[in-house]
């Protein structure tokens, strides 16, 4: 199938090719505490961490599920847990932030215009 939304080519848990797409400003805007949660360094100097924290994780789960279900839409939130590890994760939300043209995210730089 050709994706509706231009965007990158990405192949998860199940061994199927999957495209994620840029976001649209309304989906910035409904993610944007789930994006500053996934990748903002904090006070401290510590990186959010998927891993250890399950907030964290769901979300980052969610900012990439918005981008995946751009080109495929029957993905729901209990297969999309299913799709990714976290280290697929994290190279998801990496591209799907940058697709949507925000600022590369560089070892937890964050992701800002």
């Amino acid at each position: 199938m050709t994706p509706a939304v231009k965007g990158a080519p990405i192949t998860l848990a199940d061994g199927q090719p999957y495209t994620l797409a840029p976001l649209v400003l309304g989906q910035l805007d409904r993610l944007q505490e789930d994006i500053q949660a996934s990748t903002a360094k904090r006070a401290d100097g510590s990186f959010p961490n998927p891993l250890h924290e399950p907030a964290v994780r769901d979300a980052m789960l969610r900012v990439v599920g918005e981008s995946l279900r751009r080109n495929h839409p029957e993905v729901d939130d209990a297969k999309l847990r299913d799709l990714f590890d976290l280290a697929t994760l994290t190279k998801a939300l990496q591209t799907a932030c940058g697709l949507s043209g925000l600022r590369e995210l560089r070892n937890g730089d964050g992701a800002s215009p």
